[in-house]
């Protein structure tokens, strides 16, 4: 009801675009029991496979379960192929944030490490200017200082966390 209040009378389409900014929003919030609310009501209901991609939404609808705490449904909610979103912002970062918490979680600190690290190898590769958000390239900082850490790469880890407090 909330996201309908929002918006009026909605299409299914816009309730499902609201509805994944919502829960976006409220996992920075702190908020992922809410996310996971919005998420199950507004968006896993609603979507259809038949929908073209950018209608899936399934990075907010994993972070939204990640954060809720939902590992394997977070796992699996990302299954398929990262898309462009239509407005111009590189989704892999995001995707590659994702996957490595979930490595995190399940105790493989070393794959969440490599990925998050080539990631930044072909952020840093890139010709021009990168369309990665600003919370996912600080996430993805914070991401690969939690796995150095884990691993006991403190010196990786603490300039990490400075390249993170630096973007943010």
């Amino acid at each position: 009801r909330a996201v309908a209040a929002f918006i009026g009378v909605p299409s299914r389409r816009q309730v499902i675009f609201a509805a994944g900014n919502l829960a976006q929003c409220l996992c920075f919030m702190g908020r992922p029991a809410q996310a996971l609310a919005v998420a199950r009501q507004h968006l896993i209901p609603l979507i259809r496979t038949d929908d073209p991609p950018a209608l899936h939404r399934d990075e907010e609808i994993a972070r939204a379960l990640l954060d809720s705490g939902q590992v394997d449904e977070a796992a699996a909610a990302l299954g398929s192929d990262v898309v462009d979103d239509g407005l111009g912002q590189e989704q892999l970062t995001g995707r590659v944030c994702l996957l490595a918490r979930i490595l995190l979680y399940r105790g493989e600190a070393a794959g969440a490490l490599a990925l998050c690290r080539d990631r930044q190898a072909d952020l840093a590769g890139e010709a021009s200017p990168s369309t990665t958000a600003a919370y996912d390239q600080v996430d993805l900082h914070r991401i690969t200082a939690r796995a150095a850490a884990a691993l006991g790469h403190h010196d990786l880890a603490y300039r990490e966390l400075e390249a993170a407090w630096t973007v943010n």
